[in-house]
């Protein structure tokens, strides 16, 4: 499974290597100009005043694009890496190779994770370049008020953190195995624009998916507790954790008996 991998983290690496630099590049770039663009913190009663405000309007309208396309890009290359192996011509040589289907899923995974990851810390890298120039007295506001939140409501607060974490890698596991089920069922059904009938499923799965989700969510707030929230968290991260299993099986008996390759 080495090699099945090497050759995933391969096929993203050389356009996500540019990503990644452009966009903490812009950020730097943006947050510099935001600084040191003068009039934008005045009243407006010039033209500098309003042309302050444009540029500064502009330059954030940029970074948060840049920023955003990063991790969708990063999504988008994750998906269609695990189309073009399995249901393109790639196929043939894939599903020939002296592997399981279990190693050929658990490649495609734990290549999705470690670029998830990679993006993850790419953010961060920017988001500290934001605060190093922008200064941090916004965010050091936001985690004083946090933590008078958390210690007026919890008295375990590491458990919840804990919680917190399932919860999220549970939900980013199964979004991308949701994504990959919805690839197989598209390319097994469909005869011609497996690609649009996979987008349509996973639109729609993830719209079921979430609409439980919030549902349940609304429901804990209406009477929110620190018991209900536990609760409620534990709730959450079995539905996750469920999904994810039914998902991968799912997949994996297509794979299996329903193969369809073009």
């Amino acid at each position: 499974m080495r090699k099945l991998l090497k050759y995933d983290l391969k096929s993203i690496w050389p356009i996500w290597r540019i990503m990644a630099p452009v966009a903490l590049i812009i950020t730097v770039l943006t947050c510099l100009g935001i600084k040191y663009i003068p009039n934008y913190e005045s009243e407006i009663t010039t033209i500098a005043d309003v042309l302050g405000y444009l540029a500064v309007s502009v330059f954030t309208a940029l970074m948060v694009f840049v920023l955003a396309a990063l991790v969708t890009v990063t999504t988008i290359l994750i998906l269609y890496r695990y189309y073009k192996n399995f249901f393109t011509d790639e196929g043939y040589l894939t599903f020939t190779l002296p592997v399981t289907r279990d190693q050929l899923l658990w490649s495609k995974i734990i290549n999705a994770f470690i670029w998830e990851i990679a993006t993850f810390l790419a953010l961060t890298v920017c988001g500290t370049a934001i605060l190093l120039i922008l200064g941090s007295d916004i965010l050091q506001d936001l985690i004083s008020g946090i933590g008078e939140i958390a210690k007026y409501m919890f008295t375990d607060s590491a458990v919840y953190f804990f919680e917190a974490v399932l919860l999220l890698a549970f939900s980013a596991l199964g979004s991308l195995l949701l994504g990959y089920l919805c690839i197989t069922i598209g390319s097994v059904v469909a005869k011609k624009q497996k690609l649009l009938a996979s987008i349509g499923l996973y639109l729609l799965g993830s719209y079921i998916v979430s609409g439980i989700t919030q549902i349940i969510f609304i429901t804990v707030l209406a009477t929110l507790t620190p018991t209900s929230l536990h609760l409620s968290l534990i709730l959450l991260i079995l539905i996750n954790a469920g999904l994810c299993a039914a998902y991968y099986f799912i997949n994996r008996s297509l794979l299996t008996n329903k193969l369809n390759l073009p």
